[in-house]
């Protein structure tokens, strides 16, 4: 009678650990998730609440960082990369012509960006854009203040110029260098269906 006791205690006790261990893992310690409908794309979570969203297409393979929550059944993923939020590092730069503003554009690893196009001073009239040349440069003789920039359907917010002495600046923006190949992801739900999630919406890739 005791035995059959001490065994049924060890089943009961063994189940709950390992209940215990799938919500752990489930929580996102290091596990991959498919995606429902999309069964090139996966998710992984770590501890740390960082995740990298991958999928591939045809022979290349594209990765979104950012951070993830969760909220009853669903993961909630913002990317570190925001559509309209395009973080820019702004130094100034010996490359230029007298009277003219001038921008190099170049990711924040270094290569460098064409087709970019900059917004002086928030006004539409006093447009730069660089075409297929990393610089572009545009006749302006008073005090450059502001800076908005502007990358296949990305943005920055406006920024603030100062204590710049020059009217060379080299910009540094933290974008991907194809845009259209870049999930963004704000607030974006995905429902948890076990080893699987669905997403909210359909997930559209240019």
């Amino acid at each position: 009678m005791y035995k059959s006791t001490f065994i049924l205690f060890l089943i009961v006790y063994a189940s709950c650990g390992s209940t215990n261990s799938t919500v752990s893992n489930h929580k996102g310690a290091s596990t991959e998730y498919k995606v429902v409908d999309y069964p090139s794309h996966s998710l992984t979570l770590t501890k740390d609440n960082s995740f990298v969203y991958r999928y591939k297409e045809k022979n290349d393979t594209y990765s979104i960082f950012g951070k993830w929550q969760r909220n009853g059944s669903y993961f909630i993923l913002n990317s570190d990369i925001q559509k309209d939020d395009i973080q820019l590092t702004i130094e100034e730069s010996e490359r230029g012509t007298k009277d003219k503003i001038t921008f190099i554009s170049t990711t924040e690893r270094g290569d460098i960006l064409f087709n970019c196009k900059y917004i002086i001073n928030s006004d539409s009239k006093l447009t730069c854009k660089s075409g297929l040349s990393e610089m572009c440069s545009i006749d302006f003789k008073g005090a450059l203040q502001k800076i908005q920039f502007f990358y296949k359907g990305t943005k920055s917010k406006i920024y603030n110029i100062e204590n710049k002495d020059s009217k060379h600046l080299k910009v540094s923006a933290t974008v991907p260098s194809n845009p259209d190949k870049y999930l963004f992801f704000k607030d974006e739900k995905f429902k948890i269906e076990g080893n699987e999630i669905r997403p909210s919406k359909n997930l559209i890739v240019m």
